[in-house]
């Protein structure tokens, strides 16, 4: 893959969330850092939400067949939030086939 974006293209269904991404520190096809549970942010990463279009979308190296990067996915919950079934997101991985 080539001039591959990453983006949410629909954030949360939720009203009571919304979803940030951001690319691992790891460098392509390297084993990712781990944190030690759901509170821990991850050390020397970018959260974005600007992130909602090719345009505006994170930009990881280009990836080999086989290869891989990280993405992490951050999740804030306003206070007070409702239960809310089926809450769902969209993020698209894509590539700019004209380059």
């Amino acid at each position: 893959m080539q001039n591959v974006r990453v983006y949410i293209s629909s954030n949360s269904s939720s009203p009571d969330d919304t979803w940030e991404i951001a690319l691992g520190s790891a460098a392509l096809n390297a084993t990712e850092q781990t944190i030690s549970d759901e509170t821990t942010a991850p050390t020397g990463v970018t959260f974005s939400a600007a992130a909602i279009s090719y345009a505006t979308g994170l930009s990881p190296p280009d990836i080999p067949f086989g290869q891989h990067k990280a993405i992490w996915y951050k999740r804030i919950v306003s206070a007070g939030a409702a239960a809310f079934n089926n809450d769902t997101i969209t993020v698209n991985i894509d590539c700019d086939t004209a380059a």
